[in-house]
């Protein structure tokens, strides 16, 4: 025997995923429009450090827009003279 759920569970979870889906795109476009502000595509140079760099940025930068500030303190170690 099978159980199908009701149409109208089936639809409010079809709205909530296209909303969801809508909400990571805007939130995506306004990190991009963060790094834009912070200039990291003009002095993009290819390197993996700027990849993570316009990554992180878009991921956390729509926070700065309402107030919080998060900042990455990575420690790498340095190559041995």
């Amino acid at each position: 025997m099978t159980v199908v759920p009701p149409k109208s569970a089936a639809r409010s979870s079809e709205v909530a995923m296209r909303a969801g889906r809508w909400m990571l795109v805007v939130w995506l476009v306004i990190g991009g429009l963060a790094a834009g502000q912070r200039h990291y595509y003009a002095h993009f140079n290819g390197s993996c450090s700027s990849f993570a760099t316009i990554g992180l940025t878009m991921i956390s930068g729509p926070l700065n827009y309402i107030g919080l500030n998060p900042t990455a303190y990575c420690k790498v170690p340095q190559p041995s003279k």
